[in-house]
């Protein structure tokens, strides 16, 4: 199995997806490439699984094309799309033992039995499943019926195989071992993987890249730290992680915030026009607190803001600090450091100077100055 045919190119091309007068995909553009692992995150409702399901041929488009390797698959039936699908239940005949589930894609093809046996068993060895050939679904453990999904999925030898939340019924720790596992089959059998899920600790840990869904519409497509370090859209920024939004208009070559005046490096902030409002973005993890009495060594390219610790709380090797700016009226911001951190106390009505570089600030265009922070912004307990 590690030596397939050659894969192909997989294309949405304007698709969408109306159902009476409900739209849940509008205008979908995305690629996925030959032994790629890409990951379509979003919340529940945004239309990930909606994109599956139109692969897989489960349901139509309403509206644009889906090409592989240029050719349209429209109308195409299930079982001639050279795709499969990893399902959230696994979809296992209960019936039937793990060695029958997993040839039955070659049994409804009429291949010979003896064939079917040797394929078998080099599919459960590809999964770590050796001797498991002869059990039965209810005899298995949730990642144990994970991977004979999956050997189910890889027997037929796809060219591109459709997660849609595989992991989500498993454990957190169970979840963490299939994580390190699917990555390092997609990479043994060199398959496509499309991978839905709503979880970004996950889309961040297994992909090449990431598409983050809202609304049935695409925020942003690109590598995990890409979309982590530079979201290009509010909801991105918001949805990925605990960003700190810091709302303000260009000024000059920085930006005036609540804050006071910030310097940023991201060069989308050269395309604005003077007054255009924009939103700093900056990741908890980069900011860091010094002493108020530091002397400051008037390094170009920093960040300073004087301000109050609120509150600290400890979640073992870092802790998350809520600080308030007597410049910005009280307005919270987060901070994660390490929890042995020298030189501050950290203690709650502490003061100290939050600093941070310009190269930190991720500049996203077109939020109203002065507008509030809105969905997932970080809130103090």
């Amino acid at each position: 199995m590690t030596d397939r045919t050659a894969g192909g190119r997989l294309q949405l091309i304007a698709v969408g997806k109306r159902y009476d007068q409900t739209t849940v995909l509008e205008d979908i553009n995305l690629a996925v490439e030959d032994g790629e692992f890409l990951t379509i995150l979003g919340p529940s409702g945004s239309g990930k699984t909606t994109i599956l399901r139109l692969i897989g041929g489960f349901t139509e488009p309403s509206a644009g094309r889906i090409l592989f390797d240029g050719v349209d698959v429209g109308g195409v039936p299930i079982h001639r799309r050279p795709f499969n699908t990893v399902f959230q239940d696994y979809a296992l005949f209960p019936h039937m033992t793990v060695g029958q589930n997993v040839g039955y894609g070659l049994m409804v093809r009429g291949v010979a039995k003896a064939a079917i046996r040797a394929r078998v068993a080099e599919a459960l060895g590809v999964v770590a499943l050796d001797g498991f050939a002869d059990r039965y679904p209810n005899q298995l453990s949730g990642g144990q019926r994970q991977r004979v999904a999956l050997a189910r999925a890889l027997i037929c030898e796809p060219k591109l195989i459709l997660l849609d939340e595989p992991l989500g019924a498993l454990d957190a720790e169970l979840r963490r071992q299939m994580q390190e596992f699917l990555k390092s089959l997609q990479r043994q059998v060199r398959i496509s993987f499309l991978f839905v899920t709503h979880d970004q600790e996950e889309a961040i840990a297994m992909s090449d890249r990431i598409c983050v869904m809202n609304r049935g519409m695409i925020e942003q497509t690109g590598a995990p730290d890409e979309i982590y370090y530079r979201p290009r859209t509010r909801f991105v920024a918001t949805f990925f992680g605990d960003n700190n939004l810091l709302p303000g208009s260009k000024r000059g070559a920085g930006v005036r915030t609540p804050f006071g005046a910030l310097v940023s490096a991201d060069p989308r902030l050269d395309d604005l026009a003077e007054a255009a409002p924009v939103t700093i973005a900056v990741r908890p993890e980069a900011l860091r607190l010094e002493a108020p009495e530091r002397e400051v060594d008037g390094a170009p390219g920093l960040n300073r803001l004087p301000v109050e610790i609120r509150s600290v709380d400890f979640i073992g090797p870092t802790s998350r600090v809520w600080v308030v700016s007597p410049t910005a009226e009280g307005r919270p911001l987060l901070v994660k450091v390490t929890s042995r951190m020298g030189g501050i106390a950290l203690r709650p009505g502490d003061r100290a100077e939050l600093v941070w570089a310009a190269a930190d600030c991720a500049a996203i265009p077109g939020v109203a100055e002065g507008e509030a922070s809105s969905e997932r912004q970080p809130s103090p307990p």
